[in-house]
This record gives structure tokens, C-alpha cells and sequence, in this order.
């Protein structure tokens, strides 16, 4: 209460203040999470160039190091970022950081190895593979070794139901709500990582991952399963 001119007043109320910084802490863990797992990823066209003798693993594996070390810098840094949920700010942050991430850290193994692309243009395959947009700017696809196609087939295979599994996971586990549940946001990677391969517990809520996203995984795995057979006369 307030007194003017000798009468009462009803105390103004503060008007709230406006919060306009965001706390990217929590994106920039997630971030690195998802980095480390998709240098990780980068193993797989390694393998099989190294299977074949063919020295261009060496891309993958100079690659995979490189998105380990700065994805691990990333979560490592902020490891003690405030354990709550994202609002839609940070949400669309996280979003954005993830598909830039990935593009760049998935373009070093098209400059390191064959087809040795410029930045520009290994930038453009790379997201021309995390979008599903099916452009490219190499020529001479089946002359590349094999890890090179094997990965540009990968981007365009993660990237097709990233997003949508990404939203899955994220509500399933409560990101949004403010509740990792158990594991933190390690949590909701591996539950990500996990529902990719079809082996993600739905056990409980903060673990589930839709029908939806999890049927849609299944479609694609078996159709990568079924690309994969030698067609007769080939």
C-alpha cells in the first residue's frame, strides 16, 4: 500500500522484467553429445575401407576424431549447465546447432579423401545429405571408394528421420518438461542413438520413444536392409 495526498493507494505491481538472453549451456551439451555419437557413426565407411585396403579410411578416422574431441570440448564445458527443460527458444537453437553441426563435421571426410571437394562444395553434399534434398555436385559416383558412397548413402539415411525421431525422443523423455529423467541428457542421446537401431527400451516414459518414429526406423532399416542385395546381371 501507498499514501498520496493523505489517501491509500494499492501498491503498483513491478512489471516483470523481459528475459531476453538464453542460456545456450544446455543446447551446446546436447550439441556435443550429438557430436561425439556422430563421430562415432564415422567408424562404419572406415571399416569397410580399411577392409578393402584402400587408404582412404584414414578420411573417417582423421573425421571422427576431429567431431569426438570438439563434441566432447562442447559437453565437457558444460557439464554443469542447469538440468531443466528447453523452451521453445532453445529449441529451435538446438535445432538449428544440430543441423549446422553435423553438415560440417559431415563434410571433413568428402575434403580429406576422395573426392577431395572443396569446402563449399563438400558443405553442399553434406547438407544436400542431412536435408534428403538427393543433390550432388560429384562426378564419377561409382569410381569413389566404397566408405565414401557408404557414407553420403549414411547422411541421407539419418538425416531422412533425424528430426522426426529427434522430436520423439525429446518428448518422450521429458525434455521439454523439464525432466531428463534418469541419465540426464545423456539420457535422451542414448535413447536416441539406441532408437536408430531398434534396441531403446520403452520400459518407461522417460525412455519411450513413439510407435510412430520406431515403425517409421523399422521401414527404413529394412528397406536399407533390401537395397543392399545384389541385383541379378549386376
Amino acid at each position: 500500500m501507498r499514501v498520496r495526498d493523505g489517501l491509500t493507494w494499492p501498491a503498483r505491481r513491478a512489471k516483470p522484467a523481459v528475459e531476453m538472453a538464453i542460456d545456450i549451456r544446455p543446447v551446446v551439451h546436447v550439441i556435443g553429445l550429438m557430436l561425439m555419437a556422430f563421430g562415432t557413426v564415422m567408424l562404419f565407411p572406415a571399416a569397410l575401407d580399411l577392409s578393402g585396403g584402400l587408404p582412404d579410411w584414414r578420411a573417417f578416422v582423421t573425421s571422427g576424431i576431429a567431431a569426438l574431441f570438439v563434441g566432447g570440448c562442447m559437453a565437457l564445458a558444460t557439464a554443469d549447465a542447469p538440468v531443466r527443460g528447453l523452451d521453445v527458444r532453445q529449441a529451435f537453437v538446438l535445432t538449428v546447432g544440430i543441423w549446422v553441426s553435423l553438415s560440417l563435421f559431415g563434410a571433413l571426410p568428402f575434403m580429406l579423401g576422395p573426392p577431395d571437394l572443396s569446402f563449399t562444395d563438400a558443405v553442399f553434399e553434406a547438407v544436400s545429405g542431412t536435408t534428403t534434398t538427393g543433390s550432388t555436385v560429384i562426378v564419377g559416383l561409382d569410381a569413389l571408394p566404397p566408405g565414401i558412397n557408404l557414407w553420403r548413402g549414411m547422411l541421407n539415411w539419418i538425416g531422412g528421420l533425424a528430426l522426426f525421431n529427434l522430436t520423439s525422443v525429446l518428448t518422450g523423455t521429458g525434455f521439454f518438461s523439464g525432466s531428463y529423467g534418469a541419465g540426464g541428457p545423456f539420457a535422451m542421446v542414448v535413447a536416441l542413438v539406441l532408437g536408430m537401431i531398434g534396441g531403446c527400451s520403452r520400459s518407461g516414459p522417460r525412455w519411450a520413444i513413439s510407435a510412430t518414429a520406431m515403425g517409421r526406423w523399422r521401414r527404413r532399416r529394412r528397406h536399407s536392409a533390401i537395397s543392399t542385395i545384389p541385383r541379378s546381371g549386376s
